[in-house]
């Protein structure tokens, strides 16, 4: 059940019948998205107010998507939860008021806020997250090289005001992605006394603050009050650092997608837990923080201006601007490039390229601890792992076997007359290695009831090679491409079963390694039901072998030229496991 489902379902039930809950909350926090500045009064006294029927009414006359983008999704997904809410007995008194809201593209600063009061019952203060514009971006950024953004002061004053305006009643302050940050920001710097007033301070998927934040007085004495919510996937919620221990979601979606919570799950009364974020999630994070650290303050800031500034140059104020005239942009955005000075440019580019090289450091960092659990990986994915790494260990190796790698690959390209008895021989001590392989991990696990698929995989491997055997020997013509297609076939069905328990047991799955296994299935297909194409398996074994010897070499001079950074990444994992 998802949020409109839930809206649903319980649309029949008054908050005296029942409560108001963490789901409820996060439904009102997505009316602070809908543009409505013309609509909801500014006064904060309550005295004049908006119904969600005047609402729904104003966006349908004033929404218009022009093109059909990601941004038009989203929108379209706050809409409905809009429209589901109007259609209940829960929500149809609530009223609105109390909006304000700030843009400012020189100061880098977009806020808005607006109360939201369910009569004789609860009065939430709401802020509104990032929205379309493009300045609210560049805000979001400024957390990577700066402790606090223009519009927490912002929030900080909005709440004072709604606080003076009655020091009797308890209010709840909630919001989604920058607005959670902003509604933690705002109650850190109120008053104690002013602190008494607040219910409670829910923080959905947002950025997080930098940890001398959470030594202020002001945080601890409202730290009890904080509950914050993450989707598994995050990618929002995981920068910086959170107030709390996060309860974390089950979401569909993928990636970024699930930061909005018209996506999240919900079972019963509020929001499905899981135990953790997912692999993804916890190696942004990772690669976020050693990224931060290696370029510091300073060169963040000379990065986001550059771009930033590029973006402004353009003439797009909005991100819908983009989706609507996308070839303009691009053109523009190319000149803009071309105007960088070259060393601007040399700067930019390394940055991105140092980002992706911590991620890919770190991915494969955990695929080796996967080898060491109840999944360990195929002889094939731990050859290829260990091939990968030797730049790290042993660079001439490295070098040396990239070589002899692409040497074999031309070989086998130049040379005219393949035998094929020389690749089943090869296949068959092959396969034989790899059942020993997994048979062995199977013998030497120590929790065997999670290690049946080695089992399987050994067995299969022992088997086929055993049939190949057998066949060769009464002399048959078609060994190679039926005991080839069938193994391939085979193993790459197991395979796939393995890298589906990895990813539900939520282990690192190699991109590489899915790829490879449906391939393998494809291919075991093609074989069996064509033989004649063995004739093309000796070319695409040296169009493999080259690929992976140039990538050897390429690794290598990578880590030469990236020594510095690569000796940092591993500092920072040597902190982070301490």
């Amino acid at each position: 059940m998802r949020l409109v489902d839930y809206i649903a379902a319980y649309s029949d039930q008054t908050f005296d019948d029942m409560p108001l809950n963490e789901v409820d909350i996060a439904a009102l926090t997505e009316l602070s998205n809908l543009e409505m500045d013309d609509l909801v009064p500014a006064d904060l006294t309550g005295e004049s107010w908006v119904t969600l029927a005047q609402v729904q009414v104003w966006v349908a006359k004033t929404y218009q998507a022009n093109v059909r983008d990601i941004w038009s999704y989203i929108s379209q997904g706050r809409h409905d939860v809009l429209d589901a809410l109007v259609e209940t007995e829960r929500f149809r008194q609530v009223r609105l008021y109390g909006f304000r809201s700030l843009l400012d593209q020189e100061k880098g600063v977009q806020f808005a806020a607006l109360m939201v009061e369910l009569p004789g019952y609860k009065k939430l203060v709401i802020f509104r997250g990032t929205d379309n514009h493009i300045v609210g971006w560049q805000e979001n950024f400024m957390l990577a090289y700066r402790k606090t953004m223009p519009s927490q002061k912002a929030a900080g004053r909005y709440l004072a005001e709604v606080l003076d305006q009655d020091d009797q009643d308890q209010v709840i302050i909630a919001g989604h992605s920058k607005g959670g940050n902003l509604a933690l920001a705002a109650a850190i710097q109120q008053s104690a006394t002013d602190q008494e007033l607040i219910e409670g301070i829910y923080v959905l998927d947002s950025p997080g603050f930098y940890e001398e934040t959470f030594e202020q007085v002001g945080f601890r004495r409202i730290q009890s009050k904080v509950y914050e919510y993450l989707p598994e996937d995050s990618l929002i919620g995981i920068i910086l650092h959170t107030a709390t221990a996060p309860m974390i979601i089950k979401s569909g979606g993928i990636s970024l997608l699930q930061h909005f919570i018209q996506l999240w799950e919900i079972e019963g009364k509020q929001f499905k837990r899981v135990e953790s974020t997912t692999v993804t999630s916890q190696l942004s994070q990772e690669t976020l923080n050693i990224w931060m650290k290696w370029h510091g303050p300073e060169e963040i800031e000379l990065l986001l201006t550059l771009l930033f500034d590029a973006l402004y140059n353009t003439g797009v104020l909005r991100l819908t601007d983009i989706s609507e005239h996308f070839r303009t942009f691009i053109n523009r955005l190319y000149s803009e490039a071309r105007k960088l000075e070259p060393e601007e440019r040399r700067f930019m580019v390394k940055a991105i390229n140092d980002l992706l090289l911590i991620w890919e450091d770190l991915h494969q960092d955990r695929l080796y601890q996967v080898q060491s659990r109840h999944k360990p990986l195929s002889l094939s994915a731990e050859v290829y792992l260990r091939l990968n790494r030797l730049n790290r260990a042993q660079s001439l190796a490295s070098v040396l076997i990239g070589c002899v790698l692409i040497m074999m690959g031309v070989f086998l390209f130049l040379e005219p007359d393949k035998d094929l008895h020389i690749f089943a021989v090869a296949f068959l001590l092959g396969t034989a290695l790899s059942g020993i392989w997994d048979l062995r991990h199977f013998y030497q696990a120590g929790r065997k009831h999670l290690h049946y698929g080695n089992l399987l995989t050994g067995c299969f491997s022992i088997l086929t090679c055993i049939w190949g055997i057998y066949d060769y020997s009464q002399g048959s013509q078609q060994i190679f491409p039926y005991v080839l297609g069938g193994w391939m076939l085979g193993m790459g069905l197991v395979r796939a079963y393995q890298f589906f328990r990895l990813r539900y047991e939520d282990s690192p799955v190699p991109i590489w390694g899915s790829l490879l296994s449906l391939a393998g299935i494809l291919l075991g297909v093609l074989l069996v039901g064509h033989p004649d194409f063995s004739l093309y398996l000796p070319d695409l074994l040296a169009l493999a072998f080259i690929v992976q010897g140039i990538q050897m070499i390429v690794s290598y001079l990578i880590y030469r030229k990236e020594s510095d950074l690569y000796r940092f990444i591993d500092q920072a994992k040597h902190e982070h496991m301490d």
